[in-house]
């Protein structure tokens, strides 16, 4: 009798972890399919996006919100558009019998999906008090802020290969991106497939032009021109900014407490004290700023113009609380400052996201 209760406990557990890795499972479905429910989508749209699995990509994103902004940076002028369609993406993502369809035009945005029966002329009613746009036909519901983004179908997707599976297909700035997700991993690439970078100790980015991929972003004006970031750790970091010339203003700010020039070496290098504290210069170089005068060097050896990085999430959580200690200090970026100490439990909560991005094609991904 023992026995046969032991063996019932043992089965009990087996079923409930089986049912866990299956409801937390994230989501796929065959290239063909998302790509065939684009078809859906009409001409000359922003962007637009085919997600497998809906319920199931639903759980997976309420696991991974870093992701979000990842798609921010994808499609940076999406956000206003999408979030007019809130009310209704919970119950389309509910009744959802097949994959999810999302497209965007400036201002305005739509869905698609086929649902289960019955439930369409409930989305309806739920779209009309939202004062949204619909169309229907049978087990399809279509929904739009404007109806001129409900006409016929007319995108043409990207060819794909036989039995390859997506978790989602999205089309923006020109070209399509194929994303795979797992567990504890997110893989995105467009074009023709290229190599990751190498993971090295600490964290490397390079940026061929900041202000292209920060200013829809951050409310500020961003220098325009190739950025580098080096984190060695929370104590040992580097910026590079060569097309960059600091104004009076800034001088003042990070060196109000004195500057002296550092003897020996290379590269001529100054001390400066002030709102980030001891920080080591390279006038010479643009901006060029470090926490340990080694790290110039460094810097100025490493010259990039290509988009690629290696950043740990435990760099980028200690990256934005600094930068949010520093925003404190300055007039005008309180809600700049509260919106970067937000993000970086999130941040945080990541192992690494790698990226390198060509004409010819781009990779990212992220693990946890």
């Amino acid at each position: 009798m023992r026995r046969s209760g032991v063996a019932l406990l043992l089965l009990a557990v087996l079923a409930a972890a089986a049912a866990v890795v299956w409801w937390t499972a994230p989501p796929g479905a065959d290239a063909r399919e998302l790509s065939g429910a684009l078809s859906l989508v009409p001409a000359a749209m922003d962007g637009a996006a085919a997600v497998a699995q809906p319920q199931r990509a639903a759980r997976w994103l309420v696991r991974h919100r870093q992701v979000l902004l990842l798609a921010q940076l994808a499609a940076p002028h999406s956000g206003p558009a999408l979030a007019r369609l809130r009310p209704l993406f919970a119950p389309v993502i509910a009744a959802a019998d097949g994959p999810l369809v999302v497209w965007w035009r400036g201002e305005h945005a739509a869905l698609a999906a086929r649902v289960r029966r019955g439930a369409v002329v409930a989305l309806e009613e739920l779209a009309a008090r939202a004062g949204l746009a619909t169309r229907s036909e049978a087990d399809l519901f279509l929904a739009a802020t404007s109806p001129e983004l409900l006409g016929p179908g007319a995108l043409v997707p990207p060819p794909l290969q036989v039995g390859d599976r997506l978790a989602a297909l999205v089309g923006t700035g020109g070209g399509w991106w194929r994303v795979r997700l797992g567990r504890s991993r997110l893989d995105a690439s467009t074009g023709s497939e290229v190599d990751l970078p190498k993971s090295v100790p600490g964290s490397v980015v390079s940026v061929a032009d900041l202000s292209q991929m920060l200013t829809p972003l951050i409310p500020l004006p961003v220098p325009q021109g190739p950025a580098l970031l080096v984190v060695e750790a929370p104590d040992r970091w580097g910026l590079s900014l060569p097309a960059v010339r600091l104004g009076g203003a800034a001088r003042t700010l990070l060196r109000f407490q004195g500057s002296s020039p550092v003897a020996g070496g290379s590269v001529a290098v100054e001390r400066w004290r002030g709102v980030l504290g001891d920080i080591w210069v390279s006038p010479a170089h643009g901006v060029l700023v470090a926490s340990h005068p080694d790290l110039v060097a460094r810097l100025v050896q490493e010259t990039r113009t290509v988009d690629e990085g290696a950043f740990r999430g435990s760099d980028a959580a200690w990256l934005l609380r600094h930068l949010a200690s520093f925003g404190e200090r300055l007039p005008g970026l309180t809600d700049v400052s509260g919106r970067l100490s937000r993000a970086a439990p999130d941040a945080a909560a990541l192992d690494v996201v790698r990226w390198h991005l060509e004409d010819r094609g781009g990779s990212v991904q992220l693990t946890w």
